[in-house]
């Protein structure tokens, strides 16, 4: 039974710190509609994803500082930081079309 117990309370320990992440939307910065495809990658971990057909997006992550890096074909690729400590953080944004060279 004791066995039992420390193994149930190591599983809700380890799936509470995980429990956070990121969500969000990415959108054209023009029309403002959601942007399907766009690759979502947290800099220095193998975390990352695709934004769904409406933009969303979702990352389940540890706490702490991270650097998101959000690329698509044709628009201009961004990073910005965000800490997650402990809850999940919301993030919109807006991409603009990127400039022939």
């Amino acid at each position: 039974m004791r066995k039992l117990l420390i193994l149930l309370t190591l599983t809700l320990i380890s799936g509470i710190s995980y429990a956070q992440g990121i969500k969000g939307k990415v959108t054209d910065g023009k029309s403002g509609g959601g942007l399907p495809g766009v690759s979502v990658m947290a800099l220095g971990t193998n975390n990352g994803t695709v934004t769904d057909g409406d933009g969303n997006y979702s990352l389940s992550i540890a706490a702490g500082s991270y650097q998101l890096t959000f690329s698509f074909i044709g628009f201009e690729t961004q990073t910005i930081r965000t800490n997650v400590a402990g809850e999940t953080v919301f993030w919109t944004l807006p991409l603009t079309k990127g400039h022939p060279h």
